[in-house]
């Protein structure tokens, strides 16, 4: 097996490199990235967020929607995530494997009043928030890989 930097090709496909695969932009607010700019997440993840917040997102490169968390509890139609014009709120059902394009606006944005009704049916959701990956060029790689594979 091939190895680069005492790692197999496998544990170097898989692990954190920067490859240079920016995914996100924060262009305004107060989300944030992570990850090489592959992750990007609300406003103080993980903890819950707060009430009036929005932040504006841009999709660097084509990939596919990685949810690694996601809560919005879709306050008054507003609170969640808007990809392209599409509220995501709840549980983000929908949001798993969704194909994001290079050019992509994301939006998330909260109610700017948060009632104590609004706060009891948050519950006791200690991630209510996101944290979102963009799946893309280590994937892709994989995907050839394992066509050639079966192919040969």
């Amino acid at each position: 097996m091939t190895e680069r930097a005492g790692q197999s090709f496998w544990e170097w496909l898989f692990t954190d490199v920067d490859t240079g695969f920016k995914g996100f932009e924060v262009v305004s607010g107060g989300c944030f990235t992570s990850r090489n700019s592959s992750c990007v997440h609300s406003p103080g993840w993980p903890d819950v967020y707060s009430a009036g917040e929005r932040c504006d997102i841009h999709v660097e490169k084509v990939g596919y929607a990685e949810v690694e968390a996601f809560y919005a509890a879709g306050f008054r139609g507003v609170d969640g995530l808007w990809v392209d014009g599409q509220l995501y709120s709840g549980t983000g059902d929908g949001l798993q494997g969704l194909r994001l394009g290079a050019g992509t606006a994301l939006s998330w944005e909260t109610s700017v009043a948060l009632d104590a009704l609004d706060i009891s049916r948050m519950g006791d959701q200690s991630n209510a928030g996101f944290s979102i990956c963009l799946a893309g060029a280590q994937y892709m790689l994989l995907s050839c890989c394992c066509a050639l594979a079966i192919f040969n």
